[in-house]
C-alpha cells in the first residue's frame, strides 16, 4: 500500500471517528425543541442577536449540546448512560 493509501485510509478513520464523538454530544429532538421554548420565552433572551444575556451565549447552539444547562437552571443538561459514566 503507498504512503497516499495509507494516509487517506487514516483520514477517513479520524474523520468517522470524529462524527461519531459530535453526534454523541448532540441533545435529541425533544430536548433541543423544549429548551428553544423555554429561551424564546425567557426575559434574558436579548432577540436581536438571539444571545442569553446571563451567560453570552447563541441560543441556538448552546440549546443543541448534551452537556449545556440555562446559567439561571431553567433547563439542565441532558444525561444519558454514556454522561453518566464521564
Amino acid at each position: 500500500m503507498s504512503f497516499i493509501e495509507k494516509l487517506k485510509q487514516r483520514t477517513a478513520a479520524v474523520g468517522t471517528s470524529v462524527k461519531k464523538n459530535v453526534v454523541r454530544r448532540i441533545a435529541s429532538t425533544e430536548v433541543i425543541s423544549t429548551r428553544l421554548e423555554i429561551c424564546n420565552s425567557c426575559e434574558h433572551l436579548f432577540k436581536p442577536t438571539n444571545q442569553c444575556t446571563q451567560c453570552g451565549c447563541f441560543i441556538e447552539a448552546k440549546v443543541r449540546l448534551k452537556g449545556s444547562s440555562c446559567p439561571i437552571d431553567k433547563w439542565s443538561r441532558e444525561v444519558d448512560e454514556e454522561t453518566k459514566s464521564n
